[in-house]
């Protein structure tokens, strides 16, 4: 009879291996989008987000730009939802480029203290309410929390629309909730990396204003992150997940627009049970090599043209070397007791993701509509820069790509996958920042052939990137002979499946060359009816995820 039961229950545990639902982990965005109209810390909604060539909608932007459409944006740092560094207070070291990448990520406490908050005007949680929470739901903070970010819900998310609206002031008329200084010393005695809310400021308005910011100093103070206007998700309440955060790549920044991912075991009910999960899942993040793929945001760097982005200059169409020029100092520590800067771009910026709508033929794929699990995906890294020259334009065609498969076979792209192509193009990114190299600025640059790209599309891949500063070589991209859409193969046949795509892409590319694991493609600005937006890219080598 034992015998019996022991060939029926693996012949069980097959069947439910086989009838169950594969496993995965649920992703949330926890960002804002941008949009006009949004709240800002000066009380007045945010209006710097600028059509190209001053159209009013999408099919007037492809008239009148030639097929592209976009936006020019101008912001302050502490825009929309954002990450403070540690240096925009004075009390803080590390400026936003001195972060290391392993504080970006971790597991993450939600905090729903939205019974203590109870919508009262400028309500401060103070450390009993932290206990009360802790007692409430049996996590010891002190004892789970370090290493980790907590991210704290008092419900006031739920004004930022209605600002918009027009409807409720509430959401900056200065009444938003934050925490007292007990609380924040107590956050940072935890040795967490960095503590999130859903409003302006983790500070009161009116403390900021005292030249108090007693929570800002505490954790600030101890090289912890910020991260303010955060947006929650009602099933992650009260439990843990892993947050993958994206902050813009602003050089010497004193901190960015930044998006939030979160990664939800929904089947791990509770803390306990959440905890053990990310647990688990964090081992194997870390554990993976980590590559960071973004170019600096910085003065000087390479831009497609001078035309884009001038709107919010104020200098109309101008020519240009090529050379950007769009970051500016707007707070000192001397005058105002924090450190800031102003940023004039445009969406296709530095390294960026063209959204399929960037282009007509993907006109209904804006930025907000691309799927989250796209953007999270099993990625193929190929190191193409051996087949062509180093100088000039050159094309990596299907040809190319078999032999390189070829020599690769455990390289396997699929569907669901993001392919990243390597041309060796990342130190030509530094040396015209130095003023060393020009072949950005006469635009001979090589690309991916509109042949791979067909074979991608085939292959249901989710997004292609590429070092270079279009995915379509320069010597059709900008010279070639046929009409738009013949000079553009590449980018027609991508965008125009719904493909995005993300250019200039950079930092320790050739680093992860010729290898398999897992992106996270995080346009740091989740543009509304956006065209594309700048990125920040993770690359985990050998990382494999589950994601719904």
């Amino acid at each position: 009879m034992r015998k019996a039961l022991a060939i029926i229950a693996p012949a069980i545990f097959v069947a439910f291996l086989i009838t169950s639902p594969a496993f995965g982990f649920k992703i949330l965005d926890l960002s804002q989008k941008w949009e006009n109209g949004m709240p800002t810390w000066s009380g007045d909604p945010w209006k710097g987000m600028t059509m190209w060539a001053g159209a009013t909608n999408q099919t007037e932007a492809y008239a009148k730009v030639g097929n592209f459409y976009g936006h020019d944006l101008a912001f302050n740092e502490h825009t929309g939802t954002h990450m403070d560094s540690p240096a925009h207070n004075a009390n803080g070291l590390w400026r936003l480029d001195q972060i290391p990448m392993s504080q970006l990520h971790g597991k993450c406490v939600i905090m729903d203290m939205r019974p203590w908050v109870k919508d009262r005007d400028a309500y401060e949680v103070t450390l009993d309410d932290v206990k009360a929470w802790e007692a409430k739901t049996g996590c010891n903070l002190a004892k789970d929390a370090a290493r980790s970010l907590i991210f704290m819900w008092t419900g006031w998310d739920k004004y930022w629309d209605d600002f918009i609206a027009g409807k409720n002031q509430r959401f900056v008329k200065y009444g938003f909730p934050g925490i007292n200084e007990d609380a924040g010393k107590y956050f940072a005695d935890c040795r967490i990396k960095g503590f999130g809310m859903d409003v302006l400021s983790i500070d009161i308005y009116k403390k900021v204003m005292e030249g108090n910011p007693a929570a800002h100093k505490a954790i600030l103070g101890n090289n912890m992150l910020v991260i303010e206007n955060l947006r929650f998700d009602p099933s992650v309440a009260d439990k843990w997940v892993y947050a993958v955060t994206a902050p813009m790549k602003i050089y010497k920044g004193s901190g960015a627009p930044v998006r939030v991912f979160v990664l939800d075991d929904a089947k791990a009910k509770g803390m306990a049970a959440s905890y053990a999960s990310m647990g688990a899942l964090e081992k194997k993040f870390n554990a993976a090599p980590m590559y960071d793929l973004a170019n600096y945001v910085e003065n000087g760097m390479h831009i497609w043209t001078g035309v884009f982005g001038a709107n919010v200059l104020g200098l109309g169409s101008v020519a240009s070397a090529g050379d950007f020029r769009g970051v500016y100092p707007n707070m000192t520590y001397e005058k105002d007791g924090w450190y800031g800067q102003q940023l004039f771009i445009n969406e296709h910026t530095g390294t960026h993701t063209d959204a399929p709508a960037h282009r007509r033929e993907g006109a209904k794929w804006t930025l907000d509509k691309i799927p989250l699990s796209h953007f999270a995906a099993p990625c193929v890294i190929v190191n193409a820069s051996r087949y062509g020259a180093e100088k000039g334009d050159w094309i990596f065609d299907m040809n190319m790509f078999k032999d390189w498969m070829g020599k690769h076979p455990e390289l396997t792209v699929n569907k669901g996958d993001i392919v990243c192509f390597s041309q060796d193009m990342v130190h030509k990114w530094a040396l015209h920042n130095h003023g060393l190299n020009r072949d950005w600025v006469t635009y001979t640059f090589p690309g991916i052939g509109g042949d791979v790209a067909r074979y991608l599309k085939d292959m249901g891949i989710v997004g292609a990137l590429t070092d270079v500063t279009s995915i379509d070589a320069g010597m059709t991209a900008l010279r070639g002979k046929g009409n738009d859409v013949e000079n553009n193969p590449t980018h027609v046949t991508l965008l125009g499946n719904g493909i995005y795509v993300t250019e200039n892409v950079g930092g320790q590319l050739q680093l992860a060359a010729n290898s398999k694991g897992f992106a996270f493609v995080m346009p740091c600005m989740n543009t509304r009816a956006g065209s594309g937006g700048h990125s920040r890219i993770w690359y985990f080598e050998g990382l494999s995820i589950p994601i719904e």
